[in-house]
């Protein structure tokens, strides 16, 4: 619906006199009787009050047919009323003003008494606004594409996918709304910079007739637990033509209310789905709610959603970055600043801790320094080293992108002192992740370097690694699977429990032993989140779809790290590090020879990645051994080399399976 504010002005008009206060009211109230006759329902106007003895009247009006305007509204009470007023200062309103006018009318009796009130007349609208389950604002001013994409590239390049989409935005202007093509999604750990970014992006589609209404309407999905679906129905009515932005600030809490969250996810997507057309969604949201996020997204795979999210910022960009911020506070020495980055990349977030810490200390020694002597937080301080097994996992072969989550993992955690100190709220965020990989991509090997990593940075008491299956943790008998959860729980407790195949928890026909299991794990990883990480690891695809039949569990999941097939570069840098490691050479000529290998080995399915590299090496050291017993006098580089013959290309597995069916 549209709501607009607008007032009727005659300078001209004698100024009523006090006994005529009663006579031109009740014209007034018959001119609005008349005009909402005449508008059959398609807008409702009123007359909210009115100022200096009848030469102006404050209107108002609520639109349901957009092909009526304001001006011709108050047009057709000009004619009513037969004066000369003049129509001034219309604009677009909040429903929650309108609503205020209308209570003014009704008041000052200026309402006509058959007024229906439209989509208001219910109590829908009192209970949603009024107790203040949402909220909303007016988007003032469009925005032409020249100065979006300034904006963009003085403020928000570090925002990935926002300059692509602006630029499909601007590939078509309608003539009007025409439905939604897509929705959105923003993943920005600042409040103040998502409002900044949705409504840049919201001025935008406003200039090319994307929506019609300048009014968004924020609802927190924790608020919509509290909703009827009547309730829920009836808030989405309203807001046809219009955005809504559902604010996903922080993951579930626990308990009961858990359960609840969820069934009002599940009343949110279904509402969605009906007014998806209509209706405009922007989901906003930290990294600490992406679980919520993600089981919203699994359920409206139906729904193009286009995804803004924060990106890691170089050490370059991160210089320039935190070089604005310092500039912007007119400081013109910013080398020690500078000088603080130094790893290859950082998030916003990181950078506006780093800088904040480094501000406070600026402040007691160059603004003030009679304050110099007092000691605090330091950024240094923080940046402690991270230890001999985050090196190790620096110098691990394609492993970049699991690097990046890991990192972000540990240096959120490390940074909460600074958070604090910088005013940004401690997240709810858990450390526990998924892996998702197939055989041989190092997913034990890098939760085993994590669980130290977490060791030696002071997260975790004692870093140990503890590794389950199916088998260690599912009983036999009904009710005997959760002891054995909790007995590995305590095991794990000052370090990782680390479930590879999760996924086969829920292979059993009725799901029952595996339900245990399921049911036990989530509480006890809220039992235990501050002294065991859980790390829950599988197949890509099987993972997806048991945290799909497992929303509760997807809840606590903070970290999803996927672990990608190596490519045949990649495999042969590990063969050579598996040699380099055993003290041994490797021959030029074999390297084309393995790149092959490797090259026809990814193309088969479940060729093995890692273990299939540590395969063909055992199996050429055994090959080698042959060779040299059978040299006269082998020499010392005879004994280290390994050579182009001993590496044999392993059997197709097609060709196997024709060799075999030509046997028979």
């Amino acid at each position: 619906m549209l709501y607009y504010k607008f007032n009727l002005t005659n300078e001209h008009r004698e100024q009523l006199a006090k006994n005529d206060d009663s006579e031109f009211v009740s014209k007034v109230n018959s001119a609005i009787g008349e005009v909402n006759n005449k508008l059959e329902g398609k807008a409702y106007a009123l007359i909210s009050s009115v100022t200096r003895k009848g030469r102006k009247l404050r209107c108002c009006a609520e639109i349901l047919d957009y092909s009526i305007t304001p001006e011709a509204i108050g047009q057709m009470i000009k004619d009513e009323l037969d004066e000369e007023y003049e129509i001034d200062n219309i604009a677009e309103t909040t429903l929650s003003r309108f609503d205020s006018l209308a209570d003014d009318a009704f008041n000052y009796d200026l309402a006509h008494r058959q007024f229906p009130g439209g989509l208001m007349s219910s109590d829908e609208y009192s209970y949603i606004f009024r107790r203040g389950y949402a909220k909303e604002i007016l988007i003032q001013k469009k925005m032409n594409k020249k100065t979006a994409m300034r904006n963009v590239a003085e403020f928000w390049t570090h925002i990935s996918g926002l300059a692509e989409e602006i630029e499909r935005i601007f590939l078509v202007k309608t003539s009007s709304y025409k439905g939604n093509p897509v929705h959105y999604a923003i993943e920005i750990e600042s409040t103040k910079d998502r409002i900044e970014v949705r409504n840049l992006l919201i001025s935008c589609l406003l200039e090319q007739n994307r929506t019609i209404l300048r009014r968004v309407t924020e609802i927190k999905l924790n608020t919509v637990a509290e909703l009827s679906t009547e309730r829920l129905s009836e808030f989405f009515e309203l807001q046809k033509c219009g955005i809504v932005v559902v604010s996903l600030y922080k993951s579930f809490d626990r308990g009961d209310s858990l359960n609840d969250m969820h069934r009002a996810m599940d009343d949110l997507v279904a509402q969605i789905k009906g007014v998806k057309r209509d209706v405009l969604f922007v989901f906003e949201f930290s990294k600490a709610a992406e679980p919520s996020w993600k089981y919203i997204k699994s359920s409206l795979k139906e729904i193009n959603f286009i995804e803004l999210k924060e990106k890691n910022l170089s050490n370059a960009e991160s210089r320039n970055f935190i070089d604005k911020l310092a500039a912007s506070d007119n400081i013109k020495d910013r080398t020690s600043l500078i000088r603080l980055i130094d790893e290859s990349s950082y998030s916003v977030g990181d950078l506006k801790a780093i800088y904040s810490s480094w501000y406070d200390k600026h402040l007691c020694s160059a603004v003030f320094p009679a304050y110099s002597d007092l000691s605090g937080y330091s950024i240094n301080d923080i940046k402690q080293n991270k230890g001999n097994a985050y090196q190790k996992l620096s110098n691990m072969i394609g492993l970049d992108d699991v690097r990046a989550v890991i990192t972000s993992a540990i240096d959120y955690s490390r940074v909460q002192s600074l958070y604090e100190k910088a005013g940004i709220a401690n997240s709810e965020m858990t450390r526990h992740m998924v892996f998702y990989g197939n055989p041989g991509t190092a997913k034990t090997t890098c939760a085993r370097l994590y669980a130290q990593i977490m060791k030696d940075n002071e997260l975790l008491k004692k870093g140990h690694l503890i590794e389950v299956g199916r088998k260690d943790i599912v009983s036999k008998y009904l009710g005997g699977t959760a002891p054995l959860i909790k007995e590995y729980f305590e095991k794990a407790d000052g370090g990782v429990l680390f479930i590879d195949e999760a996924y086969s928890l829920v292979d059993d026909k009725k799901g029952l032993y595996g339900d245990e299991a399921i049911n036990t794990i989530v509480q006890e990883m809220e039992n235990r989140r501050d002294s065991v990480v859980v790390i829950l690891a599988g197949y890509p695809e099987e993972m997806e779809t048991f945290l799909s039949r497992n929303p509760g569990l997807r809840s606590r999941i903070s970290f999803h790290v996927h672990f990608r097939d190596y490519t045949p570069k990649e495999l042969l840098s590990i063969l050579k590090l598996f040699i380099s490691e055993a003290g041994m050479d490797l021959e030029d000529a074999a390297t084309p020879k393995l790149l092959n290998i490797f090259k026809e080995a990814t193309e088969q399915k479940d060729f093995g990645n890692g273990r299939f590299a540590r395969n063909l090496f055992e199996q050429a050291r055994l090959r080698q051994a042959s060779r040299v017993l059978h040299i006269a006098s082998p020499s010392d580089a005879d004994i280290r080399t390994l050579s182009a013959d001993d590496f044999i290309e392993p059997e197709r597995k097609e060709e196997k399976r024709r060799h075999i069916g030509f046997v028979f």
